[in-house]
């Protein structure tokens, strides 16, 4: 059994969605949305270097956008 670069992304992604169930902060969420972008790219055969920039950029804007949505709008 073969396991794709892309099916590790998204194990990775399921595990930190159901980590930040357990953890009150927003990191591990974010770090799964990077995780889900990376994916995206991995399924084309994207390289490692590809890959990286992507998931940085996923994390970064779902940390700074989404979290002070979030922070206003979720309570």
């Amino acid at each position: 059994m073969n396991i794709e670069t892309y099916q590790i992304w998204i194990i990775i992604s399921i595990l930190l969605f159901i980590a930040e169930i357990f953890v009150p902060t927003f990191l591990a969420f974010s770090l799964a949305i990077g995780c889900l972008a990376s994916a995206a790219l991995a399924f084309f055969s994207v390289g490692f270097e590809g890959q990286v920039i992507p998931f940085s950029v996923g994390t970064l804007v779902s940390f700074f956008g989404v979290r002070s949505y979030m922070l206003e709008h979720g309570h």
